[in-house]
Parts: structure tokens; C-alpha cells; sequence
């Protein structure tokens, strides 16, 4: 009788799993299309806060202006002062410094969008509360018509210290202004210059034509349009068609109005009432409708 030798079962070694090379190329496939797909949305969500923020302060800059008209007989500030008639940093001032008692808080003048374009870099002097901040802040005074300053020869046009005119209209009163809520007040606008350059005030906004073009005394080429000096690329400016006025929160700008609130405008909603398109020759912007123009006090047409 013959007896089989059973052998012990055979030991098995684990085995090791591990990504092939397919396998891993198609996980950073995966992966990079995954980035492809958030890296916009996380950019785009970036930006919409930088937007929101932006707005905010102009919700609070014109609050601040609402307070002062209240405090100053309902007339509206003035886009810039002087005192004495002889301009110097201690005696210029901006309707950005005039409201500073009621908006108590300077860093509000700068957009972030703006934070970082070299343009500033110019823009930071010792005291940042000073000359710098309060003449060339993110957003500009609608000038041409809360400030109007025809003709030139009976309203003195001043000269600061760095040789740039000062802009010395009456203001209005709240009173004139027939529809607050439809009716201009401030906008996102360009910055001008660069590190080496001297600076050019960006304090006020040019509407995209005036109903009544005052005299100028050729100190600034106002409205939209190119040829206008908001559009100088020579400034530092982008001509971007739209004067001093800044498109910069994807294809708009933030703007706001008498009645304190803000809303996100593209240039030609901005522009309604007139024939601007992009492109066109500054001389050639007119109102067309004054009942649709947003940057006038009479609304009558």
C-alpha cells in the first residue's frame, strides 16, 4: 500500500497593487481637466467679491454725501476747493477729504480692482490721507452738472501745486436734482499716469456729453468718446471710448446715484440718452433723449 506525501499548501504572497502607468496618467488627466474647470469659477469668484466690495464703498461714499447735503443746507459738495485762491497741499481740498467726518474711513476711496495697477504707484505719499488719495481716488464726482462751471471768465480756474487746474463750479442744491435715483453721482473711473509721471487728478467723472458744453478754457477735453483727454493714452489712459469713465469689473463699472444706491452699469447703459457706441470721435456725442440721460439734473427733455 503506498502512502502519498500530501505537500503543505504553498504559501501566496500578497500581491502588491499599484497604479499602472495608464492608470495614473488618466488620474492627472482627471485632475487637470477638474483645475481647467475651477480655476475660472474660483477667478470669476474672486473678482465678483472685489466688485461687491467696490460697491460698498461707493454705497458708503454716497451715504457720506447724502449726510453732508443734509449738514450744508441741502447743497452738494464741490468736486474740488481751494483756500485763499492760492493752492497748496495744506489748503486743497477734494469732496473726498470734505466728506472724510462723516465716512470716517480713507481706505474706501480705493477700489480693489485698483489696488494693485502701477498707476498707484505714484499714488502713495507719506501720509496717505493727504493730497494723493484725496485727489485721485477710485471713483469720480460727476462734475458737469453737480458742479457746473460756466462760463469760465466769471468762475477763477486755479492752479494747484503740481501746475493742474482746479475745477471751481457753484454746486447745486438737492432741490434741483428732479430724480435722484435716476441722476449720476460718482463711478468707478480710470486712473492716469505711471511711477515716473506727475499726477493728474481722476477726483471727478466726464459725462458722456453735456446738455450745454461749458467753456473750458481748453483745460480738459470733456465727454466720452476718442479724442477726449479721460481716453489720452498719452495720459496713461485706456482708450477705452468712455472718458474717464472705467469699465473694470467685467465690461462695467460700479456707479452711484443721488439717492445713495449703487448698481453695476456697461458703458452704454451708462450712456443711455445719447448716440455713443464705441469708437466714436468725442465731437460727435450728443444727447439724444434727454429723458433717458442719467447724468443731468432736469429730466424734462
Amino acid at each position: 500500500m503506498t502512502h502519498e506525501r500530501s505537500l503543505p499548501p504553498a504559501i501566496s504572497k500578497p500581491r502588491l497593487s499599484a497604479f499602472t502607468l495608464i492608470e495614473l496618467l488618466v488620474v492627472v488627466a482627471i485632475i487637470g481637466i477638474i483645475a481647467a474647470i475651477l480655476f475660472p469659477v474660483f477667478a470669476q469668484a474672486r473678482e465678483k467679491a472685489r466688485q461687491t466690495s467696490c460697491s460698498s464703498n461707493l454705497r458708503q461714499l454716497s451715504m457720506s454725501i447724502l449726510q453732508y447735503i443734509q449738514d450744508n443746507d441741502e447743497t452738494v459738495p464741490m468736486v474740488e476747493y481751494t483756500v485763499d485762491g492760492a493752492v497748496k497741499p495744506n489748503d486743497y481740498f477734494t469732496w473726498a477729504r470734505v466728506v472724510q467726518p462723516y465716512a470716517k474711513n480713507w481706505s474706501i476711496l480705493r477700489c480693489p480692482d485698483a489696488e494693485h495697477d502701477p498707476r498707484n504707484a505714484w499714488q502713495t505719499p507719506t501720509d496717505a490721507n493727504f493730497y494723493h488719495l484725496q485727489s485721485s481716488p477710485s471713483y469720480g464726482y460727476n462734475y458737469n452738472y453737480l458742479n457746473p462751471w460756466q462760463p469760465c471768465e466769471t468762475t477763477p480756474i486755479l492752479t494747484d501745486n503740481y501746475g493742474l487746474a482746479i475745477i471751481a463750479g457753484p454746486p447745486v442744491n438737492l432741490s434741483q436734482i428732479q430724480e435722484p435715483s435716476r441722476t449720476v453721482m460718482l463711478t468707478d473711473v480710470k486712473l492716469f499716469g505711471d511711477a515716473t509721471s506727475a499726477p493728474l487728478a481722476s477726483d471727478f467723472v466726464d459725462s458722456p456729453a453735456v446738455a450745454l458744453p461749458p467753456t473750458d478754457c481748453g483745460i480738459y477735453t470733456q465727454g466720452w468718446g476718442v479724442g477726449s483727454t479721460g481716453d489720452d493714452p498719452t495720459l496713461g489712459a485706456d482708450p477705452t471710448s468712455t472718458g474717464s469713465f472705467d469699465a473694470r469689473h467685467h465690461g462695467g463699472g460700479n456707479v452711484a446715484f443721488c439717492d445713495g444706491h449703487v448698481h453695476w452699469m456697461t458703458p452704454a447703459a451708462l450712456a443711455a440718452g445719447t448716440n455713443w457706441a464705441p469708437g466714436i470721435a468725442n465731437t460727435e456725442v450728443k444727447i439724444t433723449d434727454p429723458t433717458k440721460f442719467l447724468w443731468s439734473l432736469d429730466k424734462g427733455g
